[in-house]
C-alpha cells in the first residue's frame, strides 16, 4: 500500500521527468535543482544574478598606464 500512497502524493520533475513528491522546490528533483543552483549562484537582492568580474583584457583596456598580471581575487565586501 505505500506504493499506491507515493503515487497518489508524487508528481514529475519539470526538467528530467523523474517522478518526485508533491513538496518538491520548483518542483525538480533534487539533481536537477543543484544543477540549476550550480549553474545560476544566489540571485542578488533584486533578484537578478550578480554580474560577474571583467576578464583582463578589459580591466587592462580601462588602465592602459598599468600592467595586468593577473587575477588575484574576486568578491569580498
Amino acid at each position: 500500500m505505500s506504493d499506491t500512497n507515493f503515487e497518489h502524493s508524487a508528481k514529475v520533475c519539470s526538467v528530467c521527468r523523474a517522478q518526485i513528491t508533491t513538496e518538491a522546490a520548483e518542483g525538480l528533483c533534487p539533481a536537477c535543482l543543484l544543477e540549476l543552483a550550480a549553474q545560476t549562484g544566489p540571485p542578488s537582492e533584486s533578484g537578478q544574478p550578480e554580474p560577474s568580474a571583467p576578464d583582463l583584457a578589459a580591466v587592462a583596456a580601462a588602465f592602459p598606464q598599468l600592467e595586468i598580471l593577473e587575477k588575484i581575487g574576486c568578491g569580498g565586501m
